[in-house]
């Protein structure tokens, strides 16, 4: 029984490209061109063991997905758009979403933010948390995209409203660029 089970979860790794990919769904392939071995996932996948190195990515279009080579999201690389040729070891794998509502308006997978009026934050007595903080309807982008950057810019980000420092601070890389989200500014 054993052997069935195995040869099941085998058959469904290589399957052939004869089935349609559903909406929502993202393939991994083993080759470039999407092609080769492939995996296909429709929702978050942690501490998978790949027997092909990642070579292309289709992405369902209007989604974003986290590819990551830790075991639990760490790692991670975002793909918001199909990609024909690449390398890598992904180890667990997230969709990250369509666009957001947030409050002060929406991001979009890529990572734009659109602002929107008039409630940009969400404001106590002592702090006020900011999910995609910006400055002149600007997200703020993090050079380098490094936690310790993150949170050097989410307490300037503090400072320059009027607050203290920042208790916490994210970081959303999209591509190339890095931004801040989910500060948390305090007295």
């Amino acid at each position: 029984m054993r052997t069935g089970l195995i040869a099941a979860a085998v058959a469904a790794l290589f399957a052939t490209e004869a089935s349609a990919q559903d909406a929502g769904e993202l393939t991994l392939y083993g080759r470039g061109n999407y092609s080769g071995p492939r995996l296909v996932l429709d929702g978050p996948a942690q501490k998978m063991t790949l027997p092909f190195t990642v070579k292309s990515v289709r992405v369902p279009e209007g989604t974003s997905w986290e590819l990551c080579s830790g075991n639990t999201f760490s790692g991670c690389r975002r793909f918001s758009a199909s990609v024909p040729a690449t390398a890598m070891t992904v180890r667990s794998a997230r969709p990250t979403g369509r666009a957001v509502a947030v409050p002060g308006g929406t991001v979009a997978p890529s990572g734009r933010f659109e602002r929107a009026a008039p409630s940009p934050s969400l404001r106590g007595m002592n702090s006020e948390f900011f999910v995609a903080p910006d400055k002149g309807g600007r997200r703020i982008e993090v050079r380098p995209a490094t936690p310790e950057s993150a949170v050097r810019a989410a307490s300037e980000f503090c400072r320059s409203i009027r607050w203290g420092s920042a208790a916490h601070a994210g970081l959303q890389t999209t591509g190339a660029q890095a931004y801040l989200v989910d500060v948390l500014c305090v007295r």
